[in-house]
């Protein structure tokens, strides 16, 4: 989720469960879109994109895909403007915050799609 201030433009990080930061996640059923997802996720009044900024694709490893018969996963990046209200315990970054923050991984995946 976005917040621009004056002309930079400010991205949500939030600390996951081993207290890394990170984007918001949430995993979406069959049932629910993308956008509606995401809105949710953040807790606050925002404006979610339709379509996503990038996509991060992990394939599971030959044994575990045995096991579960899940093939991997897909996480999507969906851009939204801030409106309001009260978002979840977060920072708000700028692009170069976000690049000291985040895993590596996710860097490469997003850097080309923030300003």
């Amino acid at each position: 989720s976005t917040q621009s201030t004056g002309n930079r433009v400010r991205y949500l990080l939030v600390r996951d469960g081993e207290g890394k930061w990170g984007f918001p996640l949430r995993w979406v059923d069959k049932e629910r879109s993308l956008a509606e997802a995401a809105g949710a996720l953040v807790g606050c009044d925002v404006d979610v994109g339709r379509m996503p900024v990038s996509v991060s694709v992990n394939k599971y490893s030959r044994r575990y895909r045995e096991h579960t018969g899940m093939e991997g996963e897909k996480t999507f990046y969906l851009k939204g403007r801030y409106r309001g209200g009260r978002e979840e315990e977060g920072r708000w970054c700028t692009k170069e915050e976000v690049e000291g923050e985040v895993d590596r991984e996710v860097w490469r995946v997003l850097e080309p799609c923030l300003r």
